[in-house]
């Protein structure tokens, strides 16, 4: 698979793995930096360059109590999902 070009959206969930005590009500660290993360390792591999996104929606939530971590990302061309740009003059 290519790198994508273009506008670009990402969408991105980022489950940690809930420590066996915590008070914390969601994961640390801020959640940009989890994306700024995300974003750089994606570089020439899921996107050309993260230069070319332009949305980005994020959330971090605890993982199930028998689940690691993980992340759930859904990329799309931004044209695709914007209805404003597929709706006719």
């Amino acid at each position: 698979m290519q790198p994508l070009a273009g506008e670009l959206e990402v969408n991105a969930v980022f489950y940690a793995k809930r420590p066996k005590v915590t008070k914390l009500t969601h994961p640390k660290p801020d959640i940009d930096n989890y994306l700024k993360s995300l974003l750089d390792a994606g570089n020439g591999i899921a996107w050309v360059d993260d230069a070319l996104i332009t949305t980005v929606r994020a959330s971090k939530l605890w993982a199930q109590p028998t689940e690691d971590g993980y992340i759930e990302v859904i990329v799309r061309y931004y044209n695709e999902s914007n209805p404003r740009d597929s709706e006719a003059p």
